[in-house]
């Protein structure tokens, strides 16, 4: 072998035991460390997820103490024995005693979050002030509770004897009614309260009954901002006013000079009538804003409907409905052959023509509805 050969040999040796090292030491060292650089990898994302479970987790349970929090014991009868406690507390507080019965009703378990629903009837004679202020003091408490359903009617007045003595009886209260305050109108009152049983969950635990817990669910807290449902109490009775005294003109002299008469032409009044008209009710229904108009001149026809810009001949278009009334937008004419146009509230309760204009300082509530639409 030559010297040339030799060198090769070594060279192709060297080479050849190189790319054996390279081979090993990716099989021994390089390959097992970036495996071990992936699985770590994987298990720091998976860590990291595990990290954001547990603060969902941690969220959660801080949620379900404040729920059992709002309950009143985390003993499904003795939740129901509190339950009926205050209601007949409340009840006595605001004067609903009358005929008064309450019931408890078979608990209801819903199936998919397995809460338990404790209804309780009840029944009592109350006027509408006590039935508001039963309402205003309810839905101040502080725990899980609603008013499932509410039926007001109107008591019916009993009648007792017959022919002229009833008569005169009833003769004898119409002419003493002119002198004094009406009456408030009793109403039989059901409705059906219930209240929410949370079941224990093990890791969780029940957080006790707080009486001083926070809860903000009434638009206004002071019980007189909804003496207006009792001022426009719509169960009373309506009594047409004694007539107001005239009084009576002079007889003319027939020996002073008449004056020459004048045949004026009548005018008619577009709003002629409207007296009789009345806002009896303003409501929501399935989202929707409706007022209900009744017609005295027509007794024996329904209540009409009005709705958000519906047009009542000869005011103007319905703007807003609101609880405490509606407002009308009419065009008036400035006298000088130019129309203006003016808001005007409609009281709940009141007639057509008692109609006010829309002021902010007399109607504050009214003026500032963010649903009240702008004037063009």
């Amino acid at each position: 072998m030559t010297q040339r050969e030799t060198v090769l040999a070594k060279v192709v040796a060297v080479g050849v035991a190189a790319y054996v090292g390279y081979l090993g030491v990716n099989q021994l060292i390089v390959d097992p460390y970036q495996s071990l650089q992936a699985e770590l990898d994987k298990q720091t994302a998976r860590r990291n997820e595990l990290n954001d479970e547990l603060l969902v987790a941690y969220g959660v349970k801080k949620t379900w103490k404040d729920h059992t929090r709002r309950t009143l014991s985390k003993n499904e009868d003795e939740l129901a024995r509190r339950f009926l406690m205050i209601l007949g507390s409340l009840l006595d507080e605001h004067g609903l005693t009358e005929n008064r019965t309450i019931t408890k009703r078979s608990h209801r378990r819903l199936k998919k979050s397995g809460f338990v629903e404790v209804p309780v009837h009840i029944r009592v004679t109350a006027s509408l002030d006590e039935v508001v202020g039963f309402l205003h003091a309810f839905y101040q408490q502080p725990y899980y509770t609603q008013i499932e359903t509410i039926s007001l009617r109107p008591e019916k007045s009993g009648s007792s004897g017959s022919g002229s003595a009833s008569k005169a009886r009833r003769n004898r209260r119409k002419r003493n009614r002119r002198n004094q305050p009406r009456e408030e109108t009793k109403l039989s009152v059901t409705m059906v309260a219930k209240t929410l049983w949370l079941p224990k969950d093990a890791q969780v635990g029940h957080k006790k009954y707080d009486p001083d817990f926070a809860v903000d669910r009434l638009a206004e807290h002071d019980l007189s901002s909804y003496d207006a449902i009792a001022a426009t109490n719509i169960f009373a009775k309506w009594e047409k006013p004694a007539p107001q005294p005239t009084a009576r003109k002079p007889k003319p002299n027939s020996d002073e000079p008449k004056d020459p008469v004048v045949v004026e032409t009548p005018t008619v009044d577009p709003r002629e009538g409207l007296d009789k008209v009345y806002l009896v009710g303003t409501e929501v229904r399935n989202g929707e804003y409706v007022a209900s108009v009744f017609d005295e001149r027509s007794p024996d026809q329904p209540t009409v409907e009005y709705r958000v810009q519906d047009r009542f001949e000869p005011d103007g278009t319905v703007v807003l409905i609101h609880r405490l009334g509606i407002v009308i937008r009419a065009d008036e004419s400035d006298g000088n052959d130019e129309t203006t146009t003016v808001d005007y509230f409609y009281p709940l309760g009141a007639s057509f023509k008692q109609r006010e204009r829309l002021d902010a300082a007399r109607h504050p509530d009214i003026a500032r509805d963010p649903r009240l639409t702008r004037k063009d």
